[in-house]
């Protein structure tokens, strides 16, 4: 990507919480749903979304530039559920990161996937939870679905939010 400068940092935070620190311009957040799964694929990405409808519902954020921040919760629980993981941003002053900067950095720092897997949720205005997940298995690998009742989610996973610039 032309003329895209990129901060990266690890910061200790409150106690042992440890927070991957990304700053970058939010211009990916221009293209459409399809735009982003073929840009997803033309790195060797293998997309898995389980309910086409998904995308439609994924937040562009807002802003400028942001700020993404990651942080795990492996060894404080096992398993997390949506509504757990929402009261863990709050705790942390995040929002959940969109899809689209979450998909960049995810692009550009490719061998970030295989020692940190990340994804983040959302909430729709009808009450559904979604959540976008990446991790590396042999190849890049995104998945996208609707969470069915209280959905967890694995301790290995780094959650994404944004902090506003």
């Amino acid at each position: 990507m032309e003329n895209t400068v990129i901060e990266f940092g690890l910061k200790n935070v409150k106690g042992n919480d440890k927070q991957i620190i990304i700053k970058l311009p939010t211009n990916i957040r221009t293209i459409n749903e399809r735009q982003l799964i073929d840009s997803w694929k033309k790195i060797g990405g293998i997309a898995f979304i389980s309910d086409p409808g998904a995308l439609t519902t994924m937040p562009k954020g807002e802003g400028k530039e942001v700020e993404i921040c990651f942080f795990n919760l492996f060894k404080e629980k096992e398993h997390i559920n949506d509504f757990l993981l929402t009261k863990e941003f709050k705790k942390r002053g995040l929002s959940p990161a969109d899809p689209y900067s979450l998909m960049l950095v995810n692009q550009i720092f490719i061998k970030l996937l295989k020692f940190f897997p990340n994804c983040s949720h959302w909430k729709t205005a009808k009450g559904n939870w979604f959540q976008i997940a990446f991790e590396f298995n042999e190849s890049p690998l995104l998945s996208l679905h609707k969470n069915i009742l209280l959905s967890e989610y694995h301790p290995r996973f780094w959650f994404a939010g944004i902090k506003k610039i």
